[in-house]
């Protein structure tokens, strides 16, 4: 987490742990830490699962992310 800006680049819990209040904890303490509101960056839109997870933290999409590659 970037508490500068608040980007949160990745939240990850390993499956076997998940539905423990893992990912709440680590979302509330990375929110803590952050001088500005957090930006939870690069969710898998086919991810229904995390989707839900932030939908019922409180996460509101913003907008959707450009990914480019360099053609050679």
């Amino acid at each position: 987490m970037f508490p500068s800006n608040g980007d949160l680049p990745r939240l990850v819990v390993a499956p076997g742990a998940r539905r423990r209040g893992l990912g709440t904890r680590l979302l509330a303490g990375a929110s803590a830490r952050a001088q500005a509101p957090l930006r939870i960056l690069n969710v898998d839109a086919a991810a229904t699962g995390v989707a839900a997870f932030l939908d019922a933290a409180g996460c509101r999409p913003t907008v959707a992310q450009l990914e480019m590659i360099r053609v050679r």
